[in-house]
């Protein structure tokens, strides 16, 4: 047991209501004891103040490890600190942000060789850690700005021994909001930095690589100053992360390539949002996540959640009585399986008025909540078993002088042994300093980190706690400010995402199946069924159920799956009637129509007809429902010279394909109609008879064409989204060139001929 007297300052209320004024109209001794929201307002319960004595408290509580607590003069602290392993023994440092250092210490207090860095600008934030380079190892992030005008800053990232990483600092026209945010957005194994930065009245969300260049596609302005730090993570179930930004005003969702999503941004009329970082969880388990955060209207605070549409979650939002600025906690409260959301309010006020609120996923406060009351709190809410009783309990941030931390069990109730004294000199406050949890020196006990900042001489104490509970991962919730080292806002404890399927699965009458990838990045292949038993595993697109084993005339059920890490998608499934003998018609008949005195041209290119049972043998060419030629099989193209037509009359084309075993010829294909001409450019007839064979072909195929008598021609192939592959040159005459597509993968690409201010482009297929 220890006794311990403290000295506060508590405010006599004279009034009930709330009123929101200027921090800078406050007397000094008040402005110290609130924090002022993004645009410089407080809301205050009563102005009037006196000094008392408190009475004595008794408790048992968390003893300051030795070596603790750590001074820094000329200082404040923001949102707490974290914790990483930065050299080769098993136990972790401890990382503070203070004033215009990222201060690094070992856990019996000593400071950590390299370190503290010294910064241009006041942090205002806890360091975030992760490794941005991809060489491995993790690097110190930090954002920072100016202590005044917040119109200058800079972004800082340090190696492990605190040496400047390569390109930083990067200088910003404008300073960093709060945490910066580390997320490997593209998945190459490196992370980028977020930043919220502030140039009043504007606003724009950075994205930074791990060498300090800018991220393409941004930055992107916000429709004013920042609200908070920025949170990222999938909130579309595709697999791709979002970039969540708040303004003061609005909240923002962004794509990887800076476009604003639909319904985005958000706007709730009356509202403001101050410090109050986004949280990314999947509330409402419907397998997508949704975004979470606080935010202030005149007198009241609300808790708002939106999904992936910005429509907002059933249950939600959920008001309190006094302004939010905290970022949103979620633990499993009440233990009933499902994460709760938790908030605290704060108004300047003489006497506790404040409160914790604790609500289940829809939005139904849990018994004992709203806990309280209690003095202001202005920080995010630890949750995690603090005293081993296989319950948790939620550590706050106190605004008064002297009082340090305090603790409410799971029922609402306060922790008998509490607060938690922080802070050596009697105007030390925690206001805004986020508790953190963990087992730091891998003794399998809880440890507590916290700060405390003496604001009449700004001097920063930093604590570590040692206690005698167990550390129970399982009940360990909120332990870091931003849920995580690298503050990106996604809480993920058990994520299961949406599994998705397959999409447009169709089966022609020969049994060739062909679908749609299911929209995310991350499947392995598919699993493929026929009449509900599996038959195949592919990583293709496409399958042909025509193995020998189907009857001609009979109706089957093709299904497909899409193949997970995490497991199957249901399957996807449509009927189909398998037909041995169908004569399919040749396809995509163009006809390229030229004049050249005194001959009409007329240039015909079309596709194989789609496979089936029977053998291809040749086409029929019609014009004007007459046979003009019969062609080979494994011709693809024809020049007509004058056509049997009258003059500046029209013909019509369309070809059919000839089948044996069985015989038989096919359905017309499209028709073009083409009138005769009596003029045009004399270089329009500069190429034709563009064609490939064999097509589809694996891996290897000859491309045909003919370039006209003094002229010359470019051949090039692409893939189907238009990337070039290979190019060449040619002179005029016929050529057949052979493509090689052995380093190429499955698809269709595309070939193009030009010459003069002629081309053609034409599809093929490689199957491999």
């Amino acid at each position: 047991m220890k006794l311990f007297k403290i000295i506060f300052i508590i405010f006599i209320t004279v009034q009930l209501s709330a009123i929101v004024v200027n921090y800078s109209d406050l007397p000094g001794d008040i402005q110290r004891t609130v924090m002022p929201d993004m645009e410089g307002r407080v809301l205050l319960n009563d102005l009037d103040t006196q000094l008392i004595e408190n009475a004595t408290f008794e408790r048992e509580l968390p003893q300051v490890a030795e070596g603790w607590p750590v001074s820094y003069t000329g200082s404040n602290c923001h949102n707490g600190a974290i914790y990483v392993n930065m050299d080769a023994d098993p136990e972790s440092e401890i990382l503070f942000g203070v004033g215009t250092k990222i201060t690094a210490l070992n856990l019996d207090g000593s400071v950590v060789e390299g370190w503290p860095v010294q910064l241009g600008f006041y942090i205002w934030s806890s360091p975030a850690a992760g490794d941005i380079d991809g060489d491995g190892e993790i690097e110190i992030v930090c954002t920072s700005r100016n202590n005044t005008t917040a119109n200058s800053g800079a972004l800082y990232a340090f190696e492990l021994d605190g040496t400047a990483c390569t390109g930083f600092p990067v200088t910003q026209a404008g300073g960093g909001t709060n945490n910066a945010c580390l997320y490997d957005l593209d998945s190459d194994g490196d992370m980028e930095i977020l930043v919220n930065v502030r140039n009043h009245p504007q606003g724009w969300v950075y994205v930074y690589n791990g060498d300090g260049s800018v991220y393409d596609g941004f930055p992107q302005e916000l429709d004013y100053i920042p609200g908070a730090g920025i949170s990222a993570g999938d909130i579309t179930g595709d697999g791709i992360p979002e970039i969540v930004a708040l303004s003061y005003n609005m909240l923002h969702v962004f794509d990887l390539q800076g476009n604003i999503l639909p319904g985005f941004p958000v706007e709730n009329t009356g509202y403001t949002y101050s410090y109050s970082q986004p949280i990314i969880y999947d509330l409402d388990d419907d397998g997508l996540r949704e975004i979470i955060w606080g935010g202030c209207s005149a007198s009241a605070g609300a808790v708002f959640a939106v999904n992936e549409d910005a429509s907002s979650v059933d249950g939600w939002p959920q008001t309190t009585n006094y302004w939010i600025f905290g970022t949103v906690s979620l633990g499993d409260v009440d233990q009933d399986g499902s994460l709760d959301v938790v908030i605290g309010d704060q108004v300047g006020s003489g006497t506790p008025v404040d409160h914790i609120f604790a609500w289940d996923a829809s939005g139904n406060a849990l018994t004992g909540f709203p806990a309280g009351p209690t003095n202001a709190i202005y920080s995010q809410i630890g949750i995690a078993d603090l005293d081993g009783d296989d319950e948790v309990e939620l550590m706050i941030d106190d605004n008064n002088f002297g009082f340090g931390y305090n603790a409410y069990n799971h029922d609402g109730t306060q922790c008998v042994d509490w607060p938690l004294a922080c802070g050596t000199i009697w105007s030390s406050t925690t206001m805004g300093i986020t508790p953190v949890f963990g087992d730091v020196d891998n003794d399998n006990q809880l440890e507590i980190m916290g700060a405390a900042t003496d604001i009449m001489n700004w001097v920063v104490e930093c604590y570590l706690w040692e206690t005698d509970t167990a550390w129970n991962e399982d009940l360990a919730y909120m332990i870091i400010d931003g849920v995580n080292i690298q503050h990106n806002g996604l809480y993920d404890p058990s994520f299961i995402p949406i599994i998705y399927p397959p999409q447009n699965l169709f089966v022609d009458e020969t049994g060739f199946a062909i679908w749609d990838s299911p929209l995310v990045r991350d499947f392995v292949g598919y699993n493929v069924y026929l009449d509900g038993i599996f038959i195949a595993f592919t990583t293709d697109a496409f399958y042909d159920y025509n193995d020998g084993t189907l009857v001609p005339g009979h109706t089957y059920i093709a299904g497909v799956s899409a193949v997970y890490d995490e497991g199957e998608s249901e399957i996807i499934e449509v009927e189909f009637t398998y037909s041995y003998f169908i004569f399919f018609p040749p396809q995509n008949l163009e006809v390229d129509h030229y004049y050249v005195f005194p001959d009409n041209i007329y240039d015909l290119t079309w596709d194989e007809p789609e496979s089936c049972n029977a053998t291809l043998i040749n086409y029929n060419i019609y014009v004007n429902d007459e046979v003009y030629e019969t062609v080979a099989a494994n011709i693809l193209e024809l020049t007509i010279i004058n056509a049997p037509i009258n003059a500046n009359a029209e013909s019509t084309f369309y070809i059919t394909a000839l089948y044996e075993d069985p015989s038989g010829e096919s359905e017309p294909s499209n028709s073009v109609t083409c009138a005769a001409m009596v003029s045009v450019q004399s270089n329009t007839i500069a190429l034709y008879n563009l064609s490939n064979y064999p097509n589809p072909f694996n891996p290897i195929t000859t491309i045909s064409f003919d370039i006209a008598e003094g002229t010359t021609g470019i051949l090039s192939v692409y893939t189907i989204k238009g990337q070039l592959i290979k190019a060449y040159k040619f002179n005029s005459g016929h050529h057949d060139h052979i493509w090689n597509a052995t380093d190429q993968s499955s698809g269709i690409y595309l070939y193009k001929l030009e010459t003069g201010s002629l081309s053609k482009t034409r599809k093929m297929l490689l199957l491999k």
